[in-house]
């Protein structure tokens, strides 16, 4: 029986290994689709800043990185929310039986909140100069007698 005189495995080893087996298949495609997400709120905001780079003015370079900063904060906020059960499902199905029905149903979800949430975002950037701040839920409070799929339709003919 020959010994075993390696040193002990450092962590870094020991995690590529975990990842090496069941829990790539599992953990690396969660994890990529929600830096692709993060990654999409983060183009959404400039597409706001650029949309109404008018409105804002110049940024110096210095002041932008605090702004992203601060936007990365807010973003991670509402991708923590849009995503949860997304990630819940994917970590607790992924053990379970029933995985080719349940993928389709995940990438459906997957999709369908983020996109209703960069649309927003990008909707966002069109409705600024109208009021001059960004949209909360106020901002439906206010419009409750107005049709707003004619005004939402007319904004993205407008704008895009």
């Amino acid at each position: 029986m020959p010994s075993n005189n390696l040193p002990p495995a450092s962590p870094l080893v020991r995690f590529r290994r975990y990842l090496s087996g069941q829990a790539t298949h599992i953990y690396l495609p969660l994890l990529i689709n929600l830096l692709i997400v993060l990654s999409g709120y983060m183009i959404c905001r400039m597409a706001f800043y650029l949309e109404n780079r008018a409105l804002l003015g110049s940024i110096a370079l210095p002041d932008a990185w605090g702004i992203l900063r601060g936007g990365l904060r807010y973003d991670l906020s509402t991708f923590c929310y849009t995503n949860a059960l997304y990630v819940l499902l994917a970590v607790i199905m992924s053990q379970s039986e029933v995985r080719r029905d349940m993928n389709r149903f995940l990438k459906i979800l997957f999709a369908t909140v983020n996109g209703i949430g960069w649309a927003s975002c990008l909707a966002d950037a069109a409705y600024y100069p109208y009021i001059g701040r960004r949209v909360t839920a106020s901002v439906f409070a206010e419009f409750q007698n107005d049709n707003l799929s004619d005004i939402f339709l007319t904004e993205l003919l407008h704008h895009w």
